[in-house]
């Protein structure tokens, strides 16, 4: 009996050991989150543009971020949040300023200039921050001279002419702060509305002139190397683009010459729809800039006209078309709008943000992640006036 009870403890003992030698052997190869993810790191953080900003009191300016990860990768164009393949990195931005009362700044990177001074912005996305100087300078004043606001198309030229025109282009967005009270003949171009000359497009389509604010959305990007240009101007073809983004945004404030209530169709949208992927934007419009108005876009078809009516980036645009052309809804494609369309019609419009809001109609079961967002190409002043 001894001996039996010494061979049962003898393998029992060699069972153990082997289910344990077992166990053993078999960890090394069971996989683990760090054998399969890469992990990366943001290796350098620089904000978009020159070192130094100089900006006028209650002027603003778009501020974006270049983010070069430690594998090379480098995203631009990020204003708010960070989204990338890799999730573990994406976060939102945080922009702030040394002196807010100087210069103050908006959660996606707006700055607005407040009193003459000098101060430092930082933006830190995750462990990393860049930072750049801001001085907020007096605004020079216009030239007294009643001739600068006057039309000199027809006078000889003179070796001031180049001089005068780069002094009045550099104050072009800062006139309706301006109060010089020694111009008499001539008003000043904020108390007075001029209709732009007839078939003229210069003022039409958006320029360097006009005030834009931008909050790309995931899968943004596309056509963000050139711009501002890409928006510039007339349509310029289905490549010819700024991809928003999912729920990206983009706000204009329109200069020198703005939208009114006029007969019909006031302003159109260029977007590059591709039949079955309409990529829609809703579009809000306001004359302060303040309250905004919205059309009211049927983006999943609930009238089943199949037009999506009241929104952006389901009509294909007309191509081979001149400046001129483009300003006639009648031939120009597009996706049109009426202030007399909103809910409360307005009579003017200063500011127009364009929001993607997912893909349109039958393709809204596809998932919007999916999609680089909006398309924006060019918009079309259709009513008018310098302003």
């Amino acid at each position: 009996m001894k001996n039996t009870r010494i061979y049962f403890i003898i393998l029992f003992l060699f069972f153990s050991t082997a289910c344990s030698s077992s166990t053993t052997s078999l960890s090394p190869s069971s996989p683990s989150l760090s054998d399969t993810e890469t992990i990366v790191a943001i290796d350098n953080l620089d904000i978009t543009g020159d070192t130094d900003i100089t900006l006028y009191p209650m002027q603003r300016k778009q501020l974006f971020l270049n983010v070069q990860l430690d594998n090379d990768k480098v995203y631009h164009g990020i204003s708010q949040k960070f989204d990338s393949i890799h999730n573990h990195l994406d976060e939102t931005v945080v922009w702030y300023s040394n002196d807010s009362l100087v210069t103050g700044t908006t959660a996606s990177g707006l700055l607005i200039g407040r009193k003459i001074g000098t101060t430092t912005i930082l933006a830190t996305l995750g462990n990393k921050t860049a930072m750049i100087t801001v001085s907020v300078i007096e605004k020079p004043a216009l030239n007294s001279d009643p001739a600068d606001f006057s039309d000199t198309s027809d006078e000889p030229e003179t070796n001031t002419s180049d001089e005068s025109e780069s002094d009045t282009s550099d104050l072009s967005d800062e006139s309706e702060e301006e109060d010089d009270d020694t111009i008499t003949d001539n008003p000043e171009p904020n108390t007075e509305i001029i209709p732009e000359e007839p078939n003229n497009p210069d003022d039409s389509f958006l320029s360097s002139n006009d005030n834009i604010t931008l909050n790309l959305g995931s899968n943004s990007g596309f056509g963000y190397a050139n711009y501002p240009n890409v928006i510039f101007g007339a349509p310029g073809g289905t490549m010819d683009v700024l991809s928003l983004g999912y729920d990206g945004n983009i706000t204009i404030e329109l200069n020198d010459f703005i939208i009114v209530n006029g007969e019909g169709i006031d302003f159109t949208i260029f977007e590059n729809p591709f039949t079955g992927w309409e990529e829609c934007a809703e579009v809000a419009v306001s004359e302060d800039g303040i309250t905004f108005f919205t059309f009211v876009c049927d983006q999943m078809d609930d009238d089943s006209n199949g037009i999506y009516d009241g929104c952006a980036g389901k009509s294909p645009v007309s191509t081979g078309l001149s400046d001129n052309e483009y300003l006639n809804p009648a031939i120009s494609g597009g996706d049109q709008f009426d202030l007399d369309d909103l809910d409360t019609p307005i009579e003017t419009v200063k500011y127009i943000m364009i929001t993607d809001i997912g893909l349109c109609g039958a393709t809204g079961s596809v998932p919007s992640a999916t999609s680089a967002g909006f398309d924006f190409d060019a918009m079309a002043i259709v009513h008018g006036v310098n302003g």
